[in-house]
């Protein structure tokens, strides 16, 4: 209707606008939250601190901040505007490169009692989290006609465009083809 003051989401400035722009009566959320190791609950609720704000430090300062491809890329948002951002983050060699960045920093923490934290964290965080969405999408009511645009944030893509890919239930189309 137009009276929903939009947030900085991708949902919202992308999402929201194309649906009203192409006339869609009806949206379908797919997000979800991954899935813990009861390990990383474990961890997470018991009453050290001190364990809880090292694992916090190490994943906002870890050693392998430098291997980051993101935080050695130039954004051109500023300089070239929204279209030339989007085709950039949605480039096969972009996801391929934040894909990788899942394997390194975080994924490498361990603590003395589990020597797999950091993998096992990020398979809950993140991985978990992304087939969670997955799902969510085969969830919903299609023939074989309908086309589905999803629409999450570029680290999302990496792996749910994978998923697409490899899926025998979609064909996949990569957005580059239709950013002019």
């Amino acid at each position: 209707q137009g009276n929903h003051v939009l947030s900085r989401n991708e949902i919202e400035q992308i999402g929201f606008r194309l649906a009203k722009q192409s006339g869609l009566k009806k949206l379908y959320c797919a997000d979800s939250w991954g899935d813990d190791f009861n390990s990383i609950k474990e961890f997470f609720s018991s009453s050290d601190s001190t364990a809880r704000q090292e694992f916090m430090d190490f994943f906002y300062h870890h050693p392998d901040t430098l291997l980051e491809f993101s935080r050695n890329e130039k954004k051109v948002i500023k300089t070239e505007g929204i279209l030339a951002e989007l085709k950039r983050i949605n480039d096969e060699n972009e996801l391929k490169n934040s894909l990788g960045e899942y394997l390194i920093g975080i994924f490498k923490y361990e603590t003395p009692e589990n020597k797999q934290f950091g993998a096992d964290f990020t398979t809950g965080w993140w991985f978990n989290r992304n087939l969670r969405i997955f799902r969510n999408i085969q969830r919903i009511d299609t023939v074989p006609e309908d086309r589905i645009l999803v629409i999450f944030g570029a680290g999302h893509m990496n792996l749910l465009n994978l998923f697409f890919d490899v899926s025998p239930e979609y064909k996949l189309l990569k957005i580059n083809e239709f950013l002019k």
